[in-house]
């Protein structure tokens, strides 16, 4: 599940670095910036790609709610389960991944 934390420090690092361009406008380094929110935005999609390969169902879960943007009780609906259940799955998908940040 180290593969969300990755997505998100992506997306934080595209948010900053667009930010950054946006400051810099007229400035001759404005093309590394470029180069490195492009070079960021790829590895994003790369990672997405290869997290949609994964069949576990906590990463299904996970991919479907942070990446995709669904809700829970979507996602039960899409994957067949009763909410309670993915509701319960999530949580301790949530708690497995505060003990590894800790």
């Amino acid at each position: 599940m180290n593969w969300l934390k990755g997505y998100w420090e992506l997306e934080e690092e595209i948010a900053t670095s667009e930010k950054k361009l946006k400051q810099l406008q007229g400035d001759p380094s404005i093309q590394i910036l470029e180069s490195f929110i492009e070079e960021k935005k790829n590895t994003k999609t790369e990672l997405v790609e290869l997290v949609s390969t994964f069949k576990w169902l906590g990463n299904v879960i996970l991919k479907l709610k942070y990446i995709d943007g669904m809700t829970l009780e979507n996602i039960a609906a899409h994957l067949g389960f009763s909410a309670s259940y993915i509701y319960k799955k999530h949580a301790e998908l949530m708690n497995t991944m505060k003990g590894e940040v800790n």
